[in-house]
């Protein structure tokens, strides 16, 4: 019974993408108690200063790849941890990054992360000059060349994370994040699970034929446990959701009595932060 047992609580996981962990964004300072490589020096998130940044030099242009292609389908899911959006793509038409640090690695998409506050203020994992903002989402790319995002991850240049910023704006024109939103009621516990009308990441501009050129680059880790390595391309450049929006992320529900999915900035130590210019092939 208890072997039975066992089996069906690993399917539940597996199928609903729950997290098995205790671990709470209320001790987030003591996470490498259990998750040594959360008290790495090259953590993530940091607080960027903008007059320390650096141009960066690059053979190869950063080159982003298919963003204007919708996929087949997007599927929301509740975590526990946060939200999670996944697409299937067909081969040739999947997001792709690739130049700049990169150099001539492929990187191709595996996921959208929301992180944000339940609390009615801006408090995003990244700060710019400290400055927070409503809701932070990380397009998470895995080294083509490992074939798996569960693969990737083991390895320090496994995994590239692509970071937006949205802040409440009453006035403008919806753009897709209201597709996002629109299914928040529907994913409000944790292991709920939601279709998204699929949509291009172009259309989360208001303009999707001026997409922000300029990023901020830096190596880091995932801003939560286990804190695996990750290179950084933070674009600058801010998305709007209308408050009514934000008012049904802060409604989504986190396990552990978690108020928030945000890890508090990390000490910049010695890394540098670039900045890069990026063309979409």
């Amino acid at each position: 019974m208890v072997l039975f047992l066992n089996i069906c609580l690993f399917i539940v996981f597996q199928l609903f993408d729950i997290s098995s962990s205790t671990y709470t964004f209320r001790d987030a300072d003591s996470w490498s108690i259990e998750y040594p490589q959360c008290g790495t020096e090259h953590q993530s998130p940091i607080d960027i200063s903008t007059d320390q940044i650096q141009p960066g030099k690059y053979e190869q242009p950063f080159t982003i790849y298919n963003i204007d292609q919708p996929p087949n389908k997007f599927t929301l899911n509740n975590t526990g941890k946060g939200l999670k959006l996944t697409g299937e793509w067909d081969d040739d038409k999947i997001p792709t990054i690739t130049g700049g640090p990169l150099i001539v690695d492929q990187y191709v998409f595996g996921c959208n992360e929301y992180y944000w506050s339940r609390e009615n203020i801006s408090n995003s994992p990244h700060k710019v000059d400290g400055e927070s903002f409503a809701l932070e989402v990380h397009a998470v790319y895995y080294k083509k060349n490992y074939g798996s995002h569960d693969i990737a991850k083991k390895y320090d240049d496994g995994i590239v994370i692509v970071v937006g910023v949205w802040e409440e704006w009453a006035y403008g024109e919806d753009t897709a994040i209201s597709l996002i939103t629109l299914k928040l009621p529907e994913v409000v516990r944790p292991g709920a699970v939601a279709d998204i009308r699929p949509f291009s990441f172009l259309e989360l501009l208001e303009d999707p034929s001026d997409p922000p050129t300029n990023y901020y680059t830096y190596t880091g880790s995932v801003i939560k446990p286990p804190c695996t390595p990750a290179l950084y391309f933070i674009q600058n450049y801010i998305y709007p959701i209308k408050p009514h929006g934000m008012e049904l992320f802060r409604a989504v529900q986190f396990e552990n009595d978690d108020v928030s999915n945000v890890r508090p900035p990390q000490p910049l130590n010695d890394r540098v932060v670039y900045e890069l210019e990026r063309r979409i092939g």
